[in-house]
């Protein structure tokens, strides 16, 4: 419960300091009820049984309306919710399907029926996201980012601004809910834009199995404590010889090129962000001259090194004149700008590179 606690804390901590740098109204309110949020659940000594003592209705709710994979997601849901609502568990109250309370905050008094409502919604939900866009949304990290932020937000109509055009991220939400798009009862006030990110990052999702070389890839990113060790350099926080030398510690045989612009215009594979391979490199242009790449572990997370402090990331490691960061992967694209992914010409076959598909070189 306390590394639960910790990694809600970190991204909290993290839509602070975003926050500080918008100037739409909506700001202050978003912050304050993530602050709220977030203090709430500082009571830990009972914050686990509050939410056990719903498991077994959960469990019959999702197996009676064809979600059954989807109770670990829906007790993370309860995680959060039960902190800042007592009768409407669910927090379901704006619901379409809510038909007998008011929709209002809390309107719902029957826990049961919050649950309810809020499990079947999930499940049309699902439906409509793999119907439409062909993915099980249970089975890849973005599309449940979107899902559970749809949800949150109670307007389906997000589920496709997401898929079709601006993608999830926490500022996106922001600028969603101020737009004209936004048609949910729900007000503002009482919308945690981060509530994707946040019960994503207390689940374990894996999208594809990973082979010997990509587990590999995670276990180099992630073992920080000895990156010299195995051949990775950290040092001023190059970004693109940290994530290749991770890629030929791994087994890769790849082609080295002089910026992360470049890799990317010379080895992108892909700019379909909803199905990166496990151990690919995401380029990004960045704010940097030369752009900006880091490597994707999986479980929606992106290690990479760089020369200054990213305020939606965790620090794994302070180096010589960089950090080596964990970041979310929405985060990672928005913040970076990221145009593409591939593994720096290594599995050719498995992976062809477009030269000059997705990015341009400044060589």
């Amino acid at each position: 419960m306390k590394l639960k606690i910790k990694l809600i804390a970190l991204l909290i901590s993290a839509a602070f300091v975003f926050m500080i740098g918008l100037d739409s109204a909506i700001s202050s309110t978003f912050c304050a009820a993530a602050e709220e949020a977030y203090w709430e659940q500082k009571t830990e000594d009972t914050y686990d049984d509050v939410v056990e003592i719903y498991r077994e209705t959960v469990t019959i709710y999702c197996s009676t309306y064809s979600i059954p994979e989807y109770i670990d997601v829906v007790m993370k849901m309860l995680s959060f919710y039960s902190s800042t609502h007592t009768s409407d568990i669910m927090n379901s109250s704006y619901s379409y399907l809510n038909d007998k309370y008011e929709h209002k905050n809390e309107g719902i008094v029957n826990i049961d029926y919050s649950l309810r409502v809020g499990i079947i919604q999930l499940s049309e939900w699902s439906k409509y996201i793999k119907n439409q866009y062909g993915i099980k949304p249970i089975e890849d990290y973005y599309y449940l980012s979107v899902l559970l932020e749809a949800y949150e937000l109670q307007d389906k109509n997000y589920i496709d601004y997401a898929l079709t055009g601006k993608g999830y991220s926490a500022s996106d939400v922001i600028d969603y809910c101020n737009s004209k798009k936004f048609s949910s009862e729900k007000g503002i006030s009482n919308i945690n834009n981060y509530f994707a990110a946040q019960v994503i990052n207390m689940l374990t999702i894996i999208s594809a199995e990973a082979n010997d070389i990509q587990k590999r890839i995670i276990e180099l990113a992630t073992d920080y404590s000895n990156y010299s060790g195995n051949g990775i350099s950290t040092k001023g926080g190059y970004c693109l010889k940290f994530s290749n030398d991770i890629l030929t510690a791994a087994g890769l045989n790849i082609k080295r090129t002089d910026c992360a612009r470049c890799a990317g215009a010379y080895f992108g594979v892909s700019n379909d962000f909803s199905h990166i391979p496990i151990g690919a490199e995401i380029y990004c242009y960045s704010s940097q001259q030369y752009g900006h790449v880091g490597i994707y572990i999986g479980d929606g997370y992106v290690v990479h090194c760089i020369n200054y402090k990213s305020s939606g990331a965790t620090i794994l490691l302070s180096v010589d004149n960089g950090y080596v960061m964990k970041e979310p992967l929405s985060s990672f694209i928005s913040s970076y700008k990221g145009a593409c992914w591939g593994f720096s010409g290594a599995w050719p076959d498995q992976y062809p590179y477009q030269p000059g598909q997705f990015m341009t070189s400044l060589h």
